[in-house]
């Protein structure tokens, strides 16, 4: 049975595991890492990605990567394949590299991206590989910690979570890593017991919101579907703009999204500031606003009545 295609949402966080085949060896000299490093690299300005984090591990890579528009799919399999033939060519070797299938899970932004950055770099800590982030060298923490610069990393997202000021914000981030160190969580889908991030999720056509509960809209600004949202979800707007792990929060933002898209209230990028949030953020809530109103009846529901209100208001 073919398997399915994966689930490709631009904006959306996953985080990408590609190991060795049969668990073997990936990298043989540091070259072979500057390679791969190189590889990834030209791939964020070909293919319309970024990437947020990094590590590179002796027969596997971690990677956080903010999708495109182009799938993750053609992203991993445009590296492997010419890493494959870097390594094929210079030792001699010929057949596979990589395990036939590499791993994506769909990250929640706001839930989960601190607690897979510090995931992501403590695994050679957790490996016996280093005794601290901060002294392996194949990972993207230092630039974290602004002691290397990458042109084509992304790290301004995760660290605006610590602070706005760039200075605090490192320094809460490497307090925030050495908090824990080697003892923290290991992801469920990797092997450990904490269900913390997400589930690994198929690459569907995107697909259309069709209740017959959201009515038509006419008219409203971003301001009154704030304030209708937050009544109906009892959230304040600071809590909205907080990094809240609390589903009343989540709920409110991906229903202002959805609605304010809908009213034509604002721009991706006016949204965003009113909560808090990266473009890109506000791209992935408006998706799962979507897909929950398909799916969740009791959220279709009131997003379906806040909108109900607006309409009517807007009617007086």
């Amino acid at each position: 049975m073919a398997r399915k295609p994966r689930l490709n949402i631009p904006g959306a966080f996953y985080h990408v595991i590609v190991r060795g085949n049969d668990k073997q060896r990936i990298f043989f000299t540091s070259n072979d890492r500057f390679h791969l490093f190189d590889l990834i690299g030209e791939g964020t300005a070909r293919f319309d990605h970024r990437v947020h984090a990094y590590c590179l591990m002796s027969n596997h890579i971690h990677l956080l990567i903010e999708a495109g528009t182009i799938p993750l799919s053609k992203v991993v399999q445009n590296f492997a394949f010419r890493y494959t033939q870097h390594i094929n060519r210079t030792r001699n070797r010929t057949g596979h590299l990589f395990q036939g299938r590499f791993k994506s899970f769909h990250v929640d932004a706001d839930s989960y991206l601190m607690e897979l950055v510090r995931y992501i770099h403590l695994n050679p800590v957790r490996a016996n590989l280093a005794q601290t982030a901060g002294s392996y060298r194949w990972s993207s923490h230092g630039a974290y910690c602004g002691k290397i610069s990458i042109s084509w990393l992304t790290t301004g997202f995760v660290l605006s979570m610590f602070s706005e000021r760039e200075s605090v914000a490192r320094r809460k981030y490497q307090g925030f890593v050495d908090q824990r160190g080697a003892n923290l969580f290991v992801p469920s889908y990797v092997g450990g017991d904490d269900k913390i991030v997400g589930t690994e999720i198929e690459e569907l056509p995107p697909k259309r919101c069709q209740s017959s509960a959201i009515p038509l809209s006419t008219t409203a600004d971003l301001a009154q579907i704030v304030e209708s949202t937050c009544k109906v979800f009892g959230v304040d707007s600071e809590t909205l703009r907080a990094i809240s792990r609390g589903s009343a929060a989540r709920d409110a933002r991906e229903t202002i999204t959805f609605l304010a898209s809908k009213f034509n209230a604002g721009s991706m990028r006016d949204i965003g500031e009113r909560l808090g949030r990266h473009e890109s953020t506000v791209h992935l809530a408006k998706r799962q606003a979507e897909l929950r109103i398909n799916s969740d009846a009791a959220f279709a529901r009131r997003v379906a009545a806040i909108e109900r209100s607006l309409s009517h208001r807007a009617e007086q």
